[in-house]
């Protein structure tokens, strides 16, 4: 089986758009195991597998959308070595959809996958932690949502999910693991909380509570 490219078609726009009715609809902790699993032991391009499987580590730990997820680079994950390790990413708004960066903690077993794989993968004098044929050398989204839908359906799953969906598994597990609103905020990229406002702003994440949170979420490997 390869990467499923039929359904792809169109602009970005034509990609990515999805109805309201199927924002609550992701995949559960059993099901993202299973497509890890899947990646490590039946991968579609046997070629790529280690470059999918953290493309799943990322997008299921941190929750980036995928137009984040094409603009990370090896740099943008220094700070691993921190305790708890932190990523500098880029984080797209929606409206006009500017660079600019957010700052996320990850558990330290994600952050150990990611190093391993900037260190020894067969790309690592690649600017980008997944290259492509973009004229940037970057993956394209076009490309990266091809992969994810490509799994699923290989995985089986009569559910509509998107790559998208997985940003709302993620940001689900977080509060229910910890009901952090505010850690949920941070950890998304999210502005504001509710309709609390400017109020915002004066709420940040301690490091010490960033390690407490992180605790309690675990991890998808």
């Amino acid at each position: 089986m390869a990467y499923n490219y039929s359904n792809i078609s169109g602009t970005h726009k034509t990609w990515f758009k999805r109805k309201k009715e199927m924002w609550d609809i992701y995949p559960d902790t059993k099901q993202y195991r299973e497509i890890l699993k899947t990646v490590k032991k039946s991968p579609l391009n046997p070629k790529y597998a280690r470059r999918d499987y953290l493309v799943f580590v990322v997008m299921g730990n941190l929750g980036l959308r995928i137009g984040e997820m094409v603009l990370l680079r090896r740099e943008h994950f220094e700070s691993l070595t921190n305790d708890p390790p932190i990523a500098r990413v880029p984080a797209l708004k929606k409206r006009g959809k500017q660079e600019s960066y957010k700052s996320i903690y990850v558990h330290w077993k994600v952050a150990d996958v990611i190093k391993k794989y900037i260190a020894k993968d067969l790309y690592r004098t690649d600017e980008f932690l997944f290259p492509g044929m973009t004229e940037t050398g970057n993956l394209s989204s076009r490309h990266m949502y091809t992969i994810i839908i490509s799994y699923f359906k290989k995985c089986g799953f009569t559910e509509n999910y998107t790559p998208h969906s997985i940003r709302h598994m993620v940001g689900t597990r977080i509060y229910e693991k910890t009901g952090d609103v505010a850690f949920v905020r941070d950890q998304l990229g999210h502005s504001v909380i509710g309709n609390i406002g400017a109020t915002n702003i004066y709420i940040h994440t301690s490091q010490e509570r960033a390690k407490t949170n992180l605790k309690k979420i675990g991890y998808l490997l």
